[in-house]
């Protein structure tokens, strides 16, 4: 007897996934924007070109991508072990 059914399963995750794309694509643009309008008031940074506003977002959206991935592994591998004799 499982706990939780296949199609249950498979939708927790669908929404699992689609969570873990928002948040990884809304930390790029926070990441973006945080950046550009904390440098854009202050003159003397100045020289900090648009490409390293660019490296910083992805660097930040990279690390919440991995995490993204640890965190849904980790909850199938919990959802999987929930099934009982599956």
């Amino acid at each position: 007897m499982s706990i939780i059914n296949r199609g249950d399963k498979e939708s927790r995750l669908r929404f699992l996934r689609f969570g873990l794309i928002v948040a990884v694509v809304m930390s790029f643009v926070v990441a973006f924007a945080v950046r550009w309008g904390s440098f854009a008031r202050l003159p003397a940074m100045s020289d900090i070109t648009f490409a390293s506003h660019i490296v910083f977002s992805l660097i930040v959206t990279v690390v919440v991508a991995v995490l993204a991935v640890a965190v849904y592994f980790g909850y199938s591998f919990a959802l999987g072990r929930s099934e009982g004799g599956e």
